[in-house]
């Protein structure tokens, strides 16, 4: 009897200090995302800085004009962008948890529902006839998100679960991709895919 106890003392021990480092692990991996999201911020307030500030009434043109060039010193600076730069491998396993998660079955119908709210792939486009349609989204980290093109919702309980982002950076869907986007350059930041079925 001394010895089974002495089993289940010991076995509880492995058991908890088994889970200690995967918590440790999983911050550690967060705090990587984290950072790495950071130095993306940092570089696009840099580019920022090199452009004339917009004027305080500023016309669609200008705004457009100013994303664009926003867009190309973004994309200066992060000429060998590559995917898996900010969402990188070893954190790719803490998001796929969370999305799927709340995605999966019955429970996660409502999310995927608005997901698919605004995602340029299930989006059928513009309703007035003659009007083009947008180009499609390419799935290519420093690629431009297109002009016209749908942006989806994030379900905000999903929002919520998802490591926060710095500004400009957003949490978007394409597809069943997930995708960082840049609201203010409109850019495909970094993405990882078939999160959602």
């Amino acid at each position: 009897m001394r010895s089974l106890v002495l089993f289940v003392v010991t076995l509880a021990a492995a058991v908890s200090g088994s889970s200690e480092p995967a918590a440790n692990d999983r911050a550690r991996l967060l705090k990587e995302f984290e950072d790495r999201a950071a130095i993306y911020s940092q570089l696009s307030r840099k580019a920022a800085a090199t452009l004339p500030p917009l004027p305080d009434k500023a016309s669609p043109e200008q705004i457009a004009a100013h994303q664009k060039a926003l867009a190309k010193a973004i994309q200066a600076g992060r000429a060998g962008a590559f995917q898996g730069e900010i969402l990188f491998d070893g954190v790719v396993p803490v998001f796929l948890d969370v999305l799927r998660t709340d995605l999966a079955g019955s429970k996660g119908r409502d999310a995927r529902e608005t997901i698919k709210d605004g995602d340029p792939r299930t989006d059928k486009g513009p309703s007035t006839p003659g009007e083009p349609k947008p180009k499609e989204v390419q799935l290519v980290p420093n690629a431009p998100y297109p002009d016209g093109a749908a942006l989806s919702t994030v379900p905000p309980d999903l929002l919520a679960k998802l490591p926060k982002l710095p500004k400009p950076l957003e949490y978007r869907f394409v597809g069943g991709h997930l995708i960082l986007h840049d609201s203010e350059a409109s850019l495909v930041v970094d993405y990882l895919k078939e999160v959602v079925a």
